[in-house]
């Protein structure tokens, strides 16, 4: 890709040069005899029109999905469940109104510190998961109530967190968990 754009680039740079020798010849009269001058003008404006035509813009914009109402507050260190790859994106953008620390996140692989929180948070809220928060300092867990069906996440919308220790807070959008 590189040698190509250098070759487009020594390209784009003959022909400009190109183009202002045969402007300094029009304007100083040193034409020569047989060159058609309408052509040449109108060679000119194939790129004004080109980059006009560039910027008209048809494509569909993708929809984003809104952010649920319960992290408009939440104060980190957090957890959203579901956690995987392409829902962490989606929480990752709704959090930068705040930027609370969380354990969300997604980009090109998945670190195995993550991955194994993520297998251990599909029993939570239990002794084991809540105890594995704890440990790495996450106070507060948001399971989303319209992303968990089907995953194993979706038990912990019905859960009992008696003796664990953690509050639960009942939202329209989700059920948030603080630990204490």
């Amino acid at each position: 890709m590189v040698w190509t754009t250098l070759l487009l680039a020594v390209l784009a740079a003959g022909t400009v040069s190109a183009l202002a020798r045969r402007g300094r010849e029009v304007l100083t009269g040193d034409r020569v005899p047989g060159r058609p001058e309408s052509l040449w003008r109108l060679a000119t404006l194939i790129p004004l029109v080109l980059v006009l035509a560039e910027g008209l813009n048809h494509t569909p914009h993708p929809v984003v999905p809104p952010a649920p109402a319960a992290l408009a507050h939440v104060q980190g260190p957090v957890l959203v469940l579901p956690s995987d790859q392409l829902t962490d994106e989606n929480i990752m953008l709704w959090t930068t109104r705040t930027f609370p620390k969380m354990v969300n996140g997604g980009s090109g692989f998945t670190p195995t510190g993550q991955n194994t929180l993520r297998e251990e948070m599909k029993t939570f809220p239990d002794q084991t998961s809540v105890q594995a928060l704890r440990d790495i300092g996450v106070h507060t867990v948001v399971v989303l109530r319209d992303r968990v069906a089907g995953t194993p996440y979706q038990g912990a919308l019905d859960a009992d967190t008696e003796g664990l220790d953690v509050d639960r807070q009942e939202m329209p959008d989700a059920v948030i968990f603080t630990l204490r």
